[in-house]
């Protein structure tokens, strides 16, 4: 088991003028949290912006979970980091408001997720 140490990742959030904590790196695995504004419907999926993608890469992270927050309901999903430029799509304009932007992120269908058990985190963690 590698170093557990919790390392949190700062970048830009969509519209916000500011850094913020997007997620967290807990050994080889990046953990970050979705709420519906964050679903991208046209590609029926969520996305990962290339910068923490590369930043994921430079820490040698190889899963990410994120945890998916809907009206209460709480779920996690787990892909290979490889998985988001081997089966995701990339984009680099988002509508904020009525506008588009720039924000360069990959973003990965739902289908090509795989939904976990929060029980299979600790399993997850220790394998990290």
């Amino acid at each position: 088991m590698e170093d557990q140490t919790i390392k949190p990742v700062v970048e830009y959030q969509g519209s916000h003028p500011n850094k913020a904590v997007v997620g967290t790196i807990e050994g080889r695995i990046y953990f970050t949290t979705r709420t519906p504004e964050h679903y991208f419907r046209i590609f029926a999926g969520y996305g990962l912006s290339t910068s923490v993608y590369n930043k994921l890469t430079e820490e040698g992270v190889s899963k990410v979970v994120m945890t998916i927050v809907n009206r209460g309901v709480i779920r996690y999903l787990l892909t290979d980091l490889k998985d988001w430029i081997n089966s995701g799509y990339y984009t680099n304009l988002i509508e904020v408001n009525g506008e588009l932007m720039v924000d360069p992120q990959f973003v990965m269908a739902e289908s090509d997720m795989k939904e976990i058990k929060e029980s299979d985190l600790k399993d997850l963690k220790n394998l990290a």
